[in-house]
């Protein structure tokens, strides 16, 4: 949903964000922007169309699937999720936590991509 159709319909901005089940539920959040009254300028806290930035204590990665070796920004791939929140299993079920978690990180993604920082 656009911001502007968020706002006539629901007369707020909707902000969004990423998360799963493995995740407890959120990795990712968009926040409002805000006015930095020390420099005068408009620290950006979103970006519409996008999922946000990680959690604090959380990283995100964008991986090639298969070598799991880090991509640039703005190449699609994996998107793998490292932090406090990622969950460390299934409990007593190990074989269905296997293809999800990679070196440390909790697969979220595949086929998205990591946009410059900003």
């Amino acid at each position: 949903m656009s911001e502007i159709l968020s706002r006539q319909k629901f007369n707020k901005t909707i902000y969004e964000g990423y998360g799963t089940a493995e995740t407890t539920p959120v990795a990712s959040v968009n926040i409002p922007d805000r006015l930095d009254t020390r420099e005068w300028r408009v620290q950006k806290g979103h970006r519409a169309g996008t999922v946000g930035l990680p959690l604090p204590g959380s990283s995100f990665c964008v991986v090639d699937p298969e070598t799991l070796k880090s991509l640039p920004a703005g190449e699609d791939g994996l998107i793998l999720a490292g932090g406090t929140q990622v969950m460390l299993g299934y409990l007593k079920d190990p074989k269905k936590w296997g293809g999800h978690y990679r070196a440390g990180w909790q697969a979220l993604v595949q086929d998205r991509r990591q946009g410059a920082p900003g």
